[in-house]
């Protein structure tokens, strides 16, 4: 930290404010229009989306004013998913934060642009983190940001800093939007691909073109460590639904030979689909991995591409969840997937399927990556700028 520069805390240049519940405000009171009411879920990037937000009445509204919202304002949540940060630009109109909710009202010794990027910063992760992994029900305390030390540039250098990391941000945010819309395109034109040739080709079972089969995984108690740790890749439900389609190489468990021995290892190129609470989420594993019987695995026979069956999986998600019965839990079986009719298109026709879809994804795979360079860059210099290792050049 440069030596120049004064420390202290946020509680000692900021106004720290929160409240507790609305006096019984529930969802039944929300309004089409009125004040906005902000919650963490409605903050993603730094950012306020605006026309995801509750409203609530002004007599509601008006019933808190020392948490009203005003530009140059910061707020982060300190429920749910907490250090969720977002800075106050302009206000569209009146708003207000609800109990998740924490507001800080810099005073003049510090600019709120240099405060939000202070609170996305390394530091105060960790701190965040550290409130997530110690608690089953994670909070941030009023106390955290009071206490929680910051270093005061001068007034120039603070704008000057918030303005480098600004730039950063606003060209990850142009990162993210060009990787959405490539993801738009690829979809809208595998999508018309695959209606083309349901339209032409011949439709037989899945089960005349792969072999379906229930993963395994018998061990009891399921969470007894004797069964993992090994070298054999474990996935579950989540890990299908969070891979949205793509493939996957990398697991968060392993089994050992014990848990092995309890499962089933299915090869790669297998394409494995959930059957169970999550109905016809799908993905391709890109190395052998095993998975329990809420997940299915679709083993392309000779002559038929895994890319193409997994597609023709997705196309098929709302006739499978239509199949489950209305349980507590959702499920389907083998006896729903087995018969489902795809087409028996050309070794040709799947080939140039697959092709097609490995062109965009190659595409997506070089913008992912420059994104995360983008990413890396803005925390190795947030680091840098925040901590005054790199002196921010002067504007004359």
């Amino acid at each position: 930290m440069r030596s120049q520069w004064q420390t202290g805390t946020i509680g000692q240049c900021a106004e720290v404010r929160a409240r507790i519940g609305w006096r019984g405000l529930s969802s039944r009171e929300y309004q089409e229009s009125g004040p906005f009411l902000i919650a963490g879920k409605h903050i993603s990037d730094g950012k306020i989306l605006w026309d995801h937000c509750d409203h609530i009445t002004p007599a509601r509204y008006q019933e808190s004013p020392e948490i009203i919202l005003r530009p140059k304002d910061v707020i982060i949540s300190k429920d749910g998913t907490i250090g969720r940060v977002a800075r106050i630009d302009s206000l569209p109109g009146d708003a207000t934060i609800n109990g998740t909710m924490m507001l800080v009202r810099p005073g003049p010794v510090l600019d709120y642009k240099f405060l939000s990027h202070v609170l996305q910063g390394r530091r105060f992760t960790t701190l965040v983190e550290e409130r997530i992994s110690g608690s089953s029900i994670p909070h941030l305390f009023q106390r955290d940001i009071v206490k929680f030390p910051i270093a005061l540039p001068s007034a120039t250098e603070q704008r000057r800093i918030a303005e480098i990391l600004d730039s950063i941000d606003e060209e990850i945010s142009e990162a993210r939007s060009a990787l959405a819309k490539l993801i738009t395109v690829r979809d809208a034109v595998i999508r018309s691909r695959l209606s083309t040739i349901y339209s032409t080709a011949p439709a037989v079972p899945l089960e005349q073109v792969a072999n379906v089969d229930r993963g395994r995984f018998s061990a009891r108690p399921r969470n007894d460590p004797a069964y993992y740790g090994g070298k054999y890749w474990f996935i579950q439900t989540g890990d299908v639904a969070n891979s949205r389609g793509e493939i996957i190489r990398l697991a968060s468990q392993t089994l050992n030979e014990i848990g092995l021995k309890t499962s089933r290892e299915f090869p790669s190129g297998t394409v494995a689909i959930t059957i169970a609470a999550t109905i016809g989420e799908t993905a391709i594993l890109g190395v052998p991995m095993c998975f329990p019987d809420s997940v299915v695995g679709v083993v392309a026979r000779d002559g038929y591409e895994p890319r193409f069956l997994e597609r023709c999986l997705n196309r098929a998600k709302p006739r499978l969840e239509a199949c489950a019965p209305q349980s507590a839990q959702k499920n389907i079986n083998l006896q729903d997937l087995r018969p489902l009719l795809i087409p028996d298109a050309s070794r040709d026709t799947q080939i140039g399927f697959a092709e097609l879809w490995d062109n965009y994804d190659e595409q997506r795979n070089q913008m992912a990556r420059g994104l995360a360079k983008l990413q890396a860059l803005k925390r190795s210099l947030a680091d840098d700028l925040l901590s005054g290792s790199i002196q921010v050049p002067d504007e004359n």
